[in-house]
């Protein structure tokens, strides 16, 4: 019944909600928030996140926790099922605070559907949606599929997943 309801939320969003999606470099991006499902340590994170202050990129980090631990308080925004409507939706206070700030790019970096992370991901505004699932067409502009042989410990896909993201928009070339 959710994901039914977040597929009509996705058909409907586009059309009361326009963007103008462009391709976006790695080089080119200046702002970049990300997506995770978080663990509440979070130790893969936090290393993605300064090899992108590093390359001077402004970087925000959105998680969701669906466990029930205390929020950890280390730099990294996260929301738990209490910020949920009924039907998996973040309420719209997160929604807004999510997306206070426009991105040139955002990355999700979750490797299974994660209801409330696709909800913010539709609504994100970002000029450039990157991600890995096709099972939601139209969801993000640039879908990568990781090979099985990627790392199979939950902070290396991460990893690995954002490493071959990366990899394509530093190769990839336009003519804009």
């Amino acid at each position: 019944m959710k994901q039914r309801i977040f597929r009509r939320a996705a058909r409907r969003w586009p059309r009361r909600h326009p963007r103008q999606a462009r391709f976006v470099t790695y080089d080119t991006a200046r702002a970049v928030k990300l997506l995770f499902v978080s663990d509440g340590t979070d130790e893969p994170l936090h290393a993605i996140v300064k090899q992108l202050a590093a390359d001077g990129k402004q970087v925000e980090a959105w998680g969701y926790l669906p466990g029930k631990q205390p929020l950890p308080d280390d730099g990294l925004q996260r929301f738990t099922r209490r910020d949920l409507t009924p039907w998996g939706r973040p309420r719209s206070r997160v929604l807004q605070q999510m997306n206070e700030h426009e991105a040139d790019l955002l990355i999700d970096l979750t490797t299974a559907d994660t209801l409330p992370l696709l909800y913010a991901a539709l609504t994100a505004r970002a000029a450039m949606k990157v991600g890995s699932r096709t099972t939601h067409p139209g969801l993000y502009d640039f879908v990568l599929q990781p090979t099985s042989d990627g790392a199979a410990a939950s902070g290396g896909r991460v990893r690995y997943l954002f490493d071959q993201i990366i990899f394509y928009l530093k190769n990839i070339r336009t003519s804009d």
